[in-house]
């Protein structure tokens, strides 16, 4: 049988025990060393590292919750239930940058129901950093979101994801840096947009965009950043696999600054 999500979603002390087994499976991933292998020739590669780390979340999730599927960037031939229950795992966000052997990394993990979020866990392994949200609620036992440090008004940060085939998507990525660029906005690329999501989400970025940008990429984030006050847009571009599909991403600090990104968006029919 199932296991029913109703006493995590409406009990403090389940909530808190579904949060505390999601940090324990993040921790049981590591950052790759020296040695990563790819083992496709794309601009978007997969690895042996992602493979691994792939296989360690499966098993710790499966026992958080026995029964309740796993779908992974890593496994191509699952797809979500049409119906209830499933995780929405990234293994390792930011393959590039574990190639490179610099820069973000995150395991990302989302629990859906009835095809809502509700549950996300994000843990950057290159700062050993993490943050769980369960029903839009941000676990007291970890560090608190939206700590926004004090900066000048004018400093406003805001970084972007750059989409596998850049050449495809060169047009819709102009509105949304002319918008910033005009307005003296910093803007930053991480390589990891579950990074840069979680970095809105505790306050050292002010805004992430992304066009055509996978759900297991940001939907934990996501769920973070939304129970620590941030608000997000969505739209969906194309799907890549039943019941999964790529869309377009914002996620800002305030309403005044999504509004002039997901505008810039919109205004080229993105």
């Amino acid at each position: 049988m199932e296991p029913t999500l109703q006493p995590p979603l409406t009990d403090a002390g389940h909530s808190r025990e579904l949060a505390a087994a999601l940090r324990g499976a993040l921790e049981a991933v590591s950052l790759p060393g020296a040695g990563v292998t790819a083992l496709d020739g794309t601009t978007n590669p997969h690895t042996d590292a992602d493979r691994d780390a792939g296989a360690i979340l499966t098993q710790q999730l499966t026992q958080i919750l026995p029964g309740v599927p796993v779908v992974s960037e890593e496994d191509e031939l699952t797809t979500p239930p049409r119906d209830g229950t499933y995780w929405l795992v990234d293994p390792l966000d930011g393959t590039l940058n574990v190639l490179r052997g610099e820069g973000a990394v995150a395991v990302s993990v989302a629990l859906f129901h009835e095809h809502q979020c509700v549950a996300g866990a994000v843990r950057r392994l290159d700062r050993d950093e993490a943050a769980v949200a369960v029903a839009h609620q941000l676990n007291p036992d970890l560090p608190a979101a939206h700590r926004r440090p004090e900066r000048p008004a004018n400093l406003v940060f805001v970084s972007f994801g750059m989409p596998a085939r850049p050449s495809q998507e060169l047009t819709g990525m102009v509105g949304p840096l002319r918008a910033c660029w005009e307005r003296d906005w910093i803007t930053r690329q991480s390589g990891s947009a579950a990074s840069d999501v979680l970095s809105v989400a505790t306050g050292t970025l002010d805004a992430f965009f992304e066009q055509g940008v996978e759900p297991w990429d940001v939907a934990a984030a996501d769920h973070i950043a939304r129970a620590s006050g941030c608000v997000s847009w969505t739209r969906t571009r194309s799907t890549r696999r039943e019941g999964i599909g790529s869309i377009n991403y914002v996620v800002a600090a305030t309403p005044d600054l999504l509004a002039v990104l997901v505008a810039s968006i919109e205004a080229q029919g993105e």
